[in-house]
């Protein structure tokens, strides 16, 4: 894969793993591609024990200074999907009809 897959997340170490990562791996997304972003020292030692396997990064607290910080991490050119911690599913418009 030529890309990246970004997550933001704060306070919500199991509900990652059950809705974002979960649709990630349903959608045979590959593990070594993902990136999660943390605010600080303290969730980087609450996610990093539930999630060993995945890339984590310390970034910035606030959800404009944490993305901002994700916008600045990645090397200039990298392709990035940006997620949030709460997707449950991909949908594709066809047509006039979403499907998964």
């Amino acid at each position: 894969m030529d890309f990246r897959v970004a997550i933001a997340t704060y306070k919500r170490p199991k509900g990652l793993g059950e809705k974002t990562l979960k649709t990630l791996s349903d959608n045979n997304i590959d593990k070594d591609i993902i990136d999660i972003f943390v605010n600080n020292q303290e969730e980087y030692d609450i996610y990093k024990p539930l999630y060993p396997e995945y890339n984590m990064i310390i970034g910035e607290v606030g959800m404009r200074q944490i993305r901002q910080f994700i916008v600045n991490y990645y090397e200039e050119g990298t392709k990035v999907f940006f997620m949030d911690d709460d997707i449950i599913s991909f949908k594709k418009k066809n047509d006039n009809k979403l499907i998964n």
